[in-house]
């Protein structure tokens, strides 16, 4: 969860680096985190069983966002290494806490049946609907438009 959240980065980059005349850079990050997560799945699967998906997940988002911050930095001149803390450090710091909060309320409850498993899940989305809009994920755009779309009101709002 940590290393998705954190792989997000890449997204508005290869935006910035393709108006660069750059979009290889992205190219490259991905292409070495769909080979690597191949291979680790390959190896790891026949080593640990079907944990090493998530492992060869992890391992390999994290090497390819690695790999994407140190070919931007190289590329683009005038960006601190600060701004690559601060950018990543609340979506880490969110999927950890999320992450523990799955393995919580996944010790506390056997997921022995259906009911359970919709009740887990409902109470994850609901502590995870109730981070997300109370930290800085998001801004007061954001919380308009979800209000409206909660509402009903941006659905009847549509131009002909």
């Amino acid at each position: 969860m940590a290393a998705y959240a954190m792989n997000l980065f890449i997204g508005p980059g290869a935006y910035i680096l393709s108006g660069a005349n750059k979009p290889h850079i992205g190219m490259f990050s991905t292409i070495l985190s769909g080979l690597l997560n191949i291979i680790l799945c390959l190896f790891l699967i026949n080593r640990i069983g079907y944990y090493g998906i998530p492992i060869s997940i992890l391992v390999s988002l994290f090497a390819g966002l690695l790999l994407f911050i140190y070919l931007l930095h190289r590329n683009i001149s005038g960006i601190q290494w600060s701004f690559y803390v601060d950018s990543l450090k609340a979506p880490f710091l969110l999927s950890i806490v999320l992450g523990s909060i799955i393995f919580i309320i996944n010790n506390l409850f056997a997921t022995a049946s259906y009911s359970i498993l919709f009740i887990e899940s409902a109470l994850f989305v609901i502590i995870f609907s109730a981070i997300i809009y109370k930290t800085a994920y998001f801004d007061d755009f954001d919380k308009a438009l979800l209000k409206r779309l909660l509402t009903g009101k941006l659905l009847s709002t549509r131009q002909p």
